[in-house]
């Protein structure tokens, strides 16, 4: 079945809670109004895989953390937008006149002026500026040769770091730092992906195994059923006895409550499939029945253990991750060793000024150069010690000392991890054969332990014991074809090729993109 299918089915299940429509009211206890049966939604083990993908509440927040992970990234790069400020000023000053020389007895100046300047800081290290300011100053002193004044001011400046925070190497590492932390984020969620595609699988092949077991003892029962009846027939012909009636029952009792605690088993299995793909809401939509619709069917030519070790250490995010945390902490090193500098900064400025009586021509005179000036200066600064920066040096190649241990260990867990998921693949293999083999001959026991009861040559209590043993090979049989999938799922997790096989890829938000499938 297509996934569009199962979307469809799962739709029209959860329509209520979509358009926001109240669960319709369960009928209450007494009423005449019949109970719709829950609706059946069947599905494939890749039905469910696309629907954990799309839905799994886990791996919706790890999508949301790779999210931001890259608005931070786009944060380090707002590191070298320029800067635009603006100021604009005016007052009125009156100061009594101490002096003929003032021009006048309250020397009264209305000023008013604006600044706009822009900064501009560079991957290499300098910071551009350009700084525009024009003063207008209106006074009734006699003395001002212009009146008003106009006066304009244009200076283009760079500043350059010499020691600390000079050259791209360090300008970059935080920006280099936070792609390197958006890559982890984008790992941890394949990481997180592949692990509810491993939860989905095997708690799909869960559900299958507990139907099937469900199925199972129902026959169990059934035949134990069949086996009191017989009995209580040949005690109505004189042939039996009360005894083996009784035994006949209990046994047929006892596969009866064995039903009913698979039925339980089967629905909390459901529940725990439902809870990875179709999170509960609570609603009317959540009664939906869960129907397996593919049957185990084996695992052939599974790789070899030293191809899955390698196979796992080219692929595991895990390991990936690990890689870029030491990279990471390389530029960490890189930061913490620019700030034990101490800080020198080159400065240089060339100006343009211009003053005039109106507003128009100090402009012309301030860009035509005519009033010019230029000056550099030189500035140092250092704290006395640098023990915090000494310090913070220090930690930064412990911490990269720490994170490549880690890339060990975590290498180590990985090889454990596939040791162990291949040894069960394989085991479970053979586990499997050997059940094959169980249920043929106990099925041949039964066979002739019901001929020997029929000639009189056997009793119940052995044929019920030959029943029982026959469930139980059956039984283990369906349990190991089973886990035999829950295997080979988990071996493709481990070795990091699970995604590979089923097609999934991620678009540019990290939404899943399933291949297209039957």
């Amino acid at each position: 079945m297509r996934a569009w299918a199962a979307w469809a089915a799962f739709l029209l299940v959860a329509a209520p809670v979509a358009t926001g429509q109240e669960p319709a009211a369960s009928s209450e206890e007494g009423s005449d109004q019949p109970q719709r049966p829950p609706p059946v939604l069947r599905l494939s083990l890749r039905d469910a895989v696309d629907l954990g993908l799309a839905r799994n509440l886990g791996l919706r927040s790890a999508r949301l953390g790779a999210l931001m992970a890259r608005i931070d990234v786009a944060i380090e790069e707002a590191a070298w937008d320029p800067t635009f400020t603006g100021v604009v000023t005016g007052g009125e000053t009156q100061i009594p006149s101490r002096s003929t020389l003032a021009g006048a007895d309250v020397v009264d100046t209305d000023h008013f002026n604006f600044a706009l300047g822009l900064q501009k800081p560079t991957r290499l290290g300098p910071v551009l500026g350009i700084d525009w300011r024009s003063d207008r100053v209106f006074t009734n002193s006699t003395f001002s040769s212009i009146n008003p004044a106009y006066e304009g001011f244009l200076e283009l400046s760079i500043t350059v770091p010499l020691l600390r925070g000079s050259g791209r190497a360090v300008n970059a590492a935080a920006l280099r730092s936070a792609r390197l932390v958006a890559e982890q984020s984008r790992l941890d969620f394949q990481a997180v992906a592949a692990q509810v595609m491993e939860a989905v699988g095997i708690a799909y092949w869960d559900v299958v195994y507990r139907r099937g077991r469900v199925d199972v003892l129902r026959k169990s029962w059934g035949v134990a059923l069949d086996v009191e009846e017989a009995e209580r027939k040949k005690l109505r012909s004189g042939d039996g006895t009360r005894v083996d009636v009784m035994q006949a029952r209990a046994q047929a009792k006892r596969r009866e409550a064995d039903w009913i605690g698979g039925k339980r088993e089967a629905g909390d299995a459901a529940d725990r499939l439902r809870s990875l793909i179709l999170p509960f809401l609570g609603t009317a939509g959540d009664e939906v029945v869960l129907e397996p619709s593919d049957a185990p069917a084996g695992v052939q030519n599974p790789p070899t253990l030293d191809k899955a070790v390698q196979t796992a250490l080219a692929r595991r995010p895990e390991l990936r991750h690990a890689d870029l945390e030491v990279a990471r902490l390389n530029e960490e090193i890189t930061l913490a060793e620019d700030a034990a500098k101490p800080q020198l900064d080159l400065r240089g400025a060339v100006a343009g000024r211009g003053v005039t009586s109106d507003f128009g021509s100090s402009v012309r005179n301030t860009l035509d150069g005519s009033a010019f000036s230029a000056n550099a200066s030189l500035t140092m600064s250092q704290i006395l010690g640098r023990r915090a920066a000494k310090s913070a040096l220090t930690r930064s190649f412990l911490d990269r000392e720490r994170a490549v241990v880690a890339r060990l260990d975590t290498m180590n867990t990985i090889v454990v991890e596939v040791r162990a998921a291949h040894r069960a693949l394989t085991a479970n293999a053979q586990e499997n054969a050997a059940a094959l083999e169980e249920v043929a001959a106990a099925e041949e026991s039964l066979r002739g332990e019901r001929l020997r009861l029929q000639r009189g040559d056997s009793t119940v209590l052995l044929v019920n014991q030959t029943e029982e043993n026959m469930t139980s090979a059956r039984l283990r049989e369906l349990q190991t074809r089973v886990a035999l999938e829950g295997a080979r799922v988990a071996l493709g997790r481990v070795t990091g090729v699970l995604l590979q096989e089923f097609g999934v890829g991620f678009d540019d938000d990290l939404h899943a993109v399933p291949a297209s499938h039957d």
